[in-house]
Parts: structure tokens; C-alpha cells; sequence
């Protein structure tokens, strides 16, 4: 084969495996997008079939590493319930936290970054117990959008929020409950040194919980 014909081949295999790997890492990115409203969308499918259970939370945690400082928020959840133990359902809130902005080994300071975030999430948990005082088990997966002015969205993306609690009941359907938890959120920050990085990591906050469900 003449050489510049192989050049032309060897070129063209380049372009299309750069090609190939984009559009895989652009469907990887939109795939994690819509997974979840695709489990959100199949809890809802289910509702009718099952007892409906709603909740309102607040809650706040406090930061075990450097990635972040604290953070707090509210969330909206429904769900189905199944023989008052096993709960599948999903839900959004709002969630502001400081997050790690920068780093710099050469003035040897940082920055942080205050973020609002809307977190989407599927829910399962479990009560351990069907009547008067409920200990349960639960864990949210999701991904959070991070709705602020900032251009660099360091802290959207998956995150999930294992937590156990106590479920109070207090009248017909309703009750108040009690929780604690790990949230693991996917963020990433700027280092400028020699030489400069963007480090990316996971970020976990020790949350405490409130709620109510009726």
C-alpha cells in the first residue's frame, strides 16, 4: 500500500475513534440524567396499586471533609408502601451548601463557594418494625442540578444518602421521624500550582434529618 494512502487510513481511523469516544462520554453524561426520571416515572406508574405515602423534610450536615463546609435543605417525597414495611418512591428539594471552589499551592490558600442545588432522588427504604415506635432504613440515590449564577457547576452530579431513623406515628397516617445519615455528592475543584489540576472526588456530609409523613 502506498504510504500516503496509509497516512489517509490511519488519520481517518483517528478522527473516528476520537468521534466514537465523544459521543460515548456525551451519552454517558445524558444517560445519568435520565435514569433517574426513569425510575421516578416507574414509581409513579405503581402508585395506584399501592399505599400512597408523602413526606416533608429539613435537615443539615455538617461537612467530614475538605471538599465542603456544611450544608442544609429541604426535600418533598412520595412514594408507595407495601405491608407497612417496604417503600419505593422518589422526590426533589433544595439544598445549599459551600463547596471547595479552589486551591493554590502557590499563595497557599482556598476558596469556597456558596451553591443551590436541586436534588432529584429515588428512595427506598425499610421499617423494621410495623407498629408504635418504627426504626427504618433507607437510601437515596440521585443526581443534583445546581441551578446558581457561578458558570463552573462543581457540585452537580450523582449522589447517594444511606441514613437510618425513627418513625413516630401520631395520628391516622401521619408521623414524625428522625434521622441520620451520610450524603456522598459528587463535586470537583480547581488546584492552581506546578502543575495546575482539577481534582475531582466525592464530598460527604454527616446529616441530620426531621420529617414528617402523611
Amino acid at each position: 500500500m502506498p504510504r500516503f494512502f496509509l497516512v489517509i487510513v490511519l488519520c481517518g481511523a483517528e478522527k473516528e475513534i476520537k468521534g466514537c469516544a465523544r459521543l460515548t462520554y456525551l451519552g454517558y453524561i445524558k444517560m445519568k440524567k435520565s435514569i433517574f426520571v426513569l425510575l421516578l416515572l416507574l414509581v409513579a406508574s405503581n402508585l395506584h396499586s399501592q399505599i400512597v405515602e408523602q413526606s416533608l423534610e429539613a435537615y443539615g450536615g455538617i461537612s467530614i471533609d475538605n471538599y465542603s463546609k456544611y450544608s442544609f435543605g429541604t426535600s418533598y417525597e412520595i412514594g408507595g408502601t407495601w405491608s407497612e414495611r417496604f417503600h419505593l418512591g422518589g422526590g426533589a428539594g433544595f439544598r445549599y451548601t459551600e463547596a471547595l471552589y479552589y486551591t493554590s499551592s502557590l499563595t497557599h490558600d482556598k476558596s469556597y463557594d456558596g451553591k443551590y442545588l436541586i436534588p432529584v432522588f429515588a428512595r427506598v427504604a425499610v421499617n423494621l418494625t410495623k407498629e408504635g415506635l418504627k426504626p427504618f432504613l433507607r437510601c437515596d440515590l440521585g443526581y443534583t442540578f445546581d441551578i446558581g449564577q457561578n458558570k463552573n457547576k462543581n457540585t452537580e452530579g450523582l449522589f447517594f444518602h444511606p441514613a437510618v431513623g425513627l418513625d413516630i406515628s401520631t395520628s391516622g397516617k401521619s408521623s414524625l421521624y428522625f434521622a441520620v445519615g451520610l450524603n456522598v455528592q459528587h463535586t470537583h475543584y480547581e488546584h492552581f500550582g506546578i502543575p495546575s489540576e482539577t481534582v475531582v472526588g466525592y464530598t460527604s456530609n454527616l446529616v441530620l434529618s426531621i420529617g414528617m409523613k402523611f
